[in-house]
């Protein structure tokens, strides 16, 4: 599955990993991006950028194998990205305009964790624990210091679990990976140096 401006905006594709079979999933005049297949394969969220308006949409199936309906808005805040299925399938974790947002099950949005409120910046996207119970994502207090942090699915009290402790080399902005019990994660390391430069007259 990809993305492609091959229609003059960026619309979603699937094709087959030999490159054979090509679908083209989205047709609308926004662009569309960062899509993701639901566990069972019979769903795919994106965001659609419409004029800066951003929203999540689920392009579903009835069945593996069978034809794909038309996108169906699932999200109204207006600034909603990258948008990930919880291990069941039922719920859906997206970055916000105001933090860390949730998709539940009856099609209720709620803000799980209010970044804006905290005085705190989104430092990487949101996902999901592997059983389900818990969203990690990445944020920057207001002194600059970055982590990764965990909160209850249902919301509640968060907790950092990953902090870089050297100044120097802080967590990188953008997304991060969890494997197998592990998180992987880019860091990035400050360097500066001093030049000396003669400067000639003209």
């Amino acid at each position: 599955m990809f993305y492609s401006p091959r229609f003059g905006t960026r619309d979603v594709f699937l094709t087959n990993t030999d490159g054979t079979g090509e679908t083209r999933l989205t047709g609308d005049p926004g662009e569309e991006y960062h899509p993701k297949f639901s566990p069972d394969g019979l769903q795919v969220v994106f965001a659609m950028d419409r004029g800066g308006r951003v929203d999540l949409f689920v392009v579903p199936r009835d069945s593996l194998g069978g034809a794909w309906s038309a996108p169906i808005q699932v999200t109204h805040g207006g600034l909603d990205f990258l948008g990930w299925w919880s291990p069941d399938g039922q719920q859906l974790v997206y970055g916000s305009a105001g933090g860390v947002g949730v998709r539940s099950p009856d099609g209720v949005e709620r803000l799980v964790v209010d970044l804006k409120r905290q005085g705190r910046s989104r430092l990487a996207y949101p996902t999901w624990s592997p059983d389900g119970r818990s969203i990690w994502f990445g944020a920057r207090t207001p002194g600059g210091e970055g982590g990764i942090y965990e909160v209850a699915a249902t919301g509640g009290k968060e907790r950092m679990i990953v902090r870089a402790d050297d100044p120097s080399r802080q967590i990188a902005a953008a997304s991060f990976t969890v494997r197998r019990g592990r998180i992987y994660l880019c860091m990035t390391e400050t360097e500066s140096d001093v030049y000396v430069a003669e400067l000639g007259r003209r």
